[in-house]
């Protein structure tokens, strides 16, 4: 802490101070005016007191009593003093008036330079936080207040709550046993009822839907609606840059795996599970999908566009395909007929705009796992416990949505299971099986950011000025593996080899193809430290840290909330609260995040699909960020390898066995992918 002025000695009887109301007088006896200014030090000015009694006079020496009074008073009464005879004579009272006018000059020049040296000494501590208690206070999150977004839009929570109604949509899928609109219902009710209580949150609901769009996602982006809380799955293209509204999308944990079925014509059905091998002897196939769903984007990666027949709406396949259009039909899992499953992890979508909204909807995805897995059901909802990361307004946002819904297994079967039976894929992960799964690309080659001239993010776009990637890791002996400092002749330069050393290798390889320069690891001790860094911009992105709720929302040291890329690693199981790591971000860096994100999940892909170092050919091209990124998995891959190339390379020397989470969970034998994370219990 920096030292502080010395006080200042208070006057003696033979000490001139100079200060006001402290006045030398000529003899050397010093004593204070009858209106005394007092020193006011928290404000470095000067206020005035209370007039005091004026002193005995018996207590003053005699010779200076007239001179006292008049000096502190009465100026002309010199010249009556001296006509009663007086000692003072005038001489004497014009010498002690001008060295008087001296000295009161010396004193407000002292008083100034009080003022500003104390001025300069406020303003220094000010901004090193310490005449609050050593403590910079973190910055607070939008959600009341007058708080406004970048765009002068009230944030979408505080705006939901005045207006008192959050405004939801959903897809009606006809033709199904399952109920797929009271599903996306319970959801919405869940956030509903996690902003306004259970009470009331029915009444507080818009629930819409919304038929034959031109464009799929574009009453969420212009603000028509808060939350889509029907399927929609969870890609890359609609993560980055979705080609309809030139803009991302936030998604949710997945709600709801499903798969891809083809069904149709059995010899034609045939084409499909081998793998369309044999195109060759199926040029009549003719596959109907609806118009810009996912499973469009899959097909396409795939087959040419003559074998696609694109429907505009999802209850029109069946319709196409009696009428012999089509020979067979691409769809969801809730149609199933036949199958050949392509998994498609489906979630609620949110603005990109507003990341605390679409934290706060991510939340009670998850609260809602967390409670089936802890058996806390709708009729025991007040034993989750309360949390006030959102603000005390929001401490029983949890309580509320499960008393209102139930948990994540209670919705299911509700609304679905008597028509979908509740695969393995979507039941809560115990921590014996694999979590590791890559979600899909999406239409990844569509070029609009360059077409439409949309510019990189600001955070993205500073790195590739920079010309470097800053990387926080925390290089320790206790994390041998995954961050450590290599021995090296060279005492000049520090070298560092482990598993998070690769992804950041692979983050600024995919940027800048590879080179040396391109990277900087800045080592932080703890995680808070990293935080604080992230925060602060010092870093760019985070190694080894928690994806938590209160980390997503509102971590502890910083009072912000991060963005975090899919785990690359757990460590121990859902009953004992596992723990996960990830790759951080700044929350409000979207794209960067999304690159982040991706390039880890790029990895999971490559193993998923037997890609490493020497066949980094065979990962797909991206035009999302533009042209110039089109290697970025590539060029990750070409670097590092794949997941399990990074793995074995730094984990199994030290004998970190990969077992439970941290294995593929392959379409071949897929176990549960619902994960319960951290932060709630």
């Amino acid at each position: 802490m920096p030292l502080m002025p010395a006080p200042m000695p208070l006057p003696s009887a033979r000490q001139p101070t100079g200060l006001p109301g402290a006045y030398a007088v000529s003899t050397g006896f010093a004593r204070p005016m009858l209106y005394p200014m007092v020193e006011d030090s928290s404000i470095g000015g000067d206020t005035e007191a209370e007039p005091q009694d004026s002193p005995a006079s018996s207590e003053l020496p005699p010779p200076l009593q007239a001179t006292l009074v008049v000096t502190a008073q009465h100026p002309r009464t010199l010249q009556d003093a001296s006509c009663h005879g007086a000692t003072v004579q005038l001489a004497t009272a014009v010498r002690d008036d001008d060295g008087q006018k001296r000295r009161t000059i010396a004193a407000l020049f002292a008083l100034a330079v009080v003022v500003m040296l104390a001025i300069i000494l406020a303003l220094v501590l000010g901004l090193l936080g310490i005449l609050d208690g050593n403590k910079v206070e973190p910055p607070q999150i939008a959600l009341g207040g007058n708080n406004e977004n970048a765009n002068g839009t009230l944030p979408t929570l505080q705006r939901i709550k005045q207006e008192g109604i959050l405004r939801c949509e959903y897809r009606h899928v006809p033709n199904i046993i399952a109920d797929i609109a009271g599903f996306s219902y319970s959801l919405c009710l869940a956030v509903a009822a996690a902003i306004f209580g259970p009470e009331t949150a029915k009444d507080k609901m818009d629930f819409q839907e919304y038929k034959n769009r031109s464009s799929l996602f574009a009453p969420l982006v212009e603000g028509q609606v808060d939350l889509y809380s029907s399927f929609y799955t969870h890609t890359m293209e609609r993560d980055v840059l979705q080609t309809q509204v030139k803009t991302g999308l936030s998604f949710t944990p997945p709600c709801l795996q499903t798969g891809m079925v083809i069904a149709g014509d059995p010899f034609h059905v045939g084409c499909v599970e081998d793998n369309f091998r044999h195109l060759d002897e199926c040029q009549s196939l003719k596959i109907c999908v609806g118009q810009g769903t996912t499973y469009t984007s899959i097909l396409e990666a795939f087959l040419p566009r003559k074998f696609i027949v694109e429907v505009a709406t999802v209850g029109d396949i069946e319709n196409v395909f009696f009428n012999a259009a089509c020979n067979v039909i691409a769809t969801g899992s809730f149609v199933a007929l036949s199958a050949e499953e392509m998994a498609a992890p489906m979630g609620l979508v949110t603005r990109e705009d507003d990341p605390k909204f679409s934290a706060f909807v991510a939340a009670i995805v998850d609260s809602l796992n967390v409670a089936e897995l802890h058996n806390i059901t709708q009729a025991s909802a007040h034993l989750f416990p309360t949390m006030q990361v959102f603000g005390i307004e929001y401490q029983y946002m949890f309580q509320n949505a499960i008393a209102a819904v139930g948990n994540y297994g209670e919705i299911y079967n509700r609304h679905l299971a008597r028509g979908i039976p509740r695969a393995t894929i979507n039941q809560i992960n115990q921590g014996t099986t694999g979590l590791l799964f890559a979600h899909p690309f999406g239409a990844i080659g569509e070029n609009a950011r360059e077409e439409d001239n949309i510019p990189l993010g600001d955070d993205l776009q500073s790195i590739v000025d920079r010309g470097s990637v800053r990387c926080g890791i925390s290089a320790n002996a206790k994390r041998a593996g995954f961050a450590s400092k290599l021995n090296t002749r060279n005492v000049s330069s520090v070298a560092y080899k482990g598993f998070e050393i690769d992804l950041c290798r692979a983050l600024s390889t995919s940027l800048f193809q590879g080179g040396p320069n391109n990277i900087q690891f800045i080592e932080v001790k703890e995680p808070q430290d990293g935080f604080a860094l992230l925060a602060s911009g010092a870093i760019d992105v985070l190694a080894g840290v928690t994806s938590s709720n209160q980390n997503r929302v509102k971590e502890p040291t910083t009072g912000l909330g991060s963005s975090f890329s899919v785990p690359y690693f757990y460590n121990g199981s859902a009953n004992n609260n596992s723990s996960n790591l990830c790759m951080a971000t700044n929350q409000d860096a979207h794209d960067l995040s999304a690159w982040v994100h991706w390039i880890v999940t790029a990895l999971i892909f490559a193993e998923e699909h037997d890609i490493g170092q020497e066949t980094s050919y065979r990962m797909p091209e991206v035009l999302l960020f533009g042209n110039q990124y089109k290697r970025m998995f590539r060029d990750a891959i070409l670097e590092v390898g794949s997941y399990g190339d990074i793995f074995n390379r730094n984990l199994r020397p030290i004998n970190i066995l990969r077992t439970g989470q941290n294995m593929l969970n392959l379409n071949s034998n897929q176990g549960p992918q619902r994960y319960a994370p951290p932060g709630f219990i």
